[in-house]
């Protein structure tokens, strides 16, 4: 996988019971409520990848743009369909970068923060606006093999994360989620990741859903790459297909 190197200043994370933490234990509620019951729904997905040297800051460069129909099943399988490399049909063959992909892991970071069994540390940074929205911003530290999943290294890794997460005030929806990984095992110490998503209200068939909209993933490994992601134009899952992109 590649990887982004991005230097951040990290406070350090104080333990407190989840009745300490200003409405974490509402935001715990309302967030995996919702990560039981994820909508299925597609969306037309554009990504532009991008490359860079190794310098620090890096100078990216555009690599291509691969466009497709994502597929979001629930807490189920997702998958993409019709996929297109710089406006032609994408096979593996005629990408140059094939196995610089992202997964689609619609709502995991969800389960991964709140989920009490995760043991994810939380911390409560205070009240701020985000995109115009009123917003309480909390930063966590999750420790080595938690939930926040495998990376397909060699060999494969679960390492450290920490980050920051946002969530609206009424609602308390996630609506920005960031993740770095670091402190990868022996063999793999160069390997960093950064990961941001974004979410909003989306009208599906005349309801609400709160959906991602944006995701943004850097990798530094024996290369540095970055993907930038938007989604468009939800709307109700309708028909079954089978979709490569491997």
């Amino acid at each position: 996988m590649p990887r982004v190197q991005v230097t951040v200043l990290w406070l350090p994370l104080v333990a407190f019971a989840a009745d300490e933490i200003p409405d974490l234990s509402r935001v715990r509620e309302v967030n995996l409520a919702y990560a039981a019951k994820l909508p299925s729904f597609v969306a037309d997905e554009t990504a532009k990848r991008y490359t860079s040297d190794k310098s620090d800051p890096p100078k990216w460069r555009l690599m291509n743009t691969v466009e497709s129909e994502i597929d979001i099943h629930g807490r189920g399988p997702d998958s993409r369909r019709n996929i297109r490399l710089n406006g032609k049909p994408w096979n593996k063959s005629s990408d140059p970068n094939p196995t610089f992909h992202w997964y689609i892991g619609f709502g995991q970071e969800l389960t991964s923060l709140f989920d009490p069994k995760c043991s994810t540390a939380i911390e409560f940074e205070g009240r701020e606006e985000w995109q115009g929205k009123a917003v309480l911003a909390y930063r966590y530290h999750a420790s080595r093999d938690g939930c926040f999943g495998t990376w397909n290294t060699m060999p494969p890794a679960n390492p450290p994360r920490r980050g920051r997460f946002l969530v609206e005030v009424p609602g308390l929806n996630l609506i920005r989620y960031e993740e770095e990984g670091f402190d990868f095992p022996a063999g793999l110490e160069r390997v960093h990741f950064t990961i941001q998503t974004s979410w909003d209200h989306v009208s599906i068939g005349g309801e609400s859903y709160v959906l991602p909209v944006a995701f943004e993933m850097e990798v530094v490994n024996a290369g540095h790459v970055r993907a930038v992601v938007e989604y468009k134009n939800h709307r109700h899952f309708e028909a079954a297909t089978d979709v490569t992109f491997h």
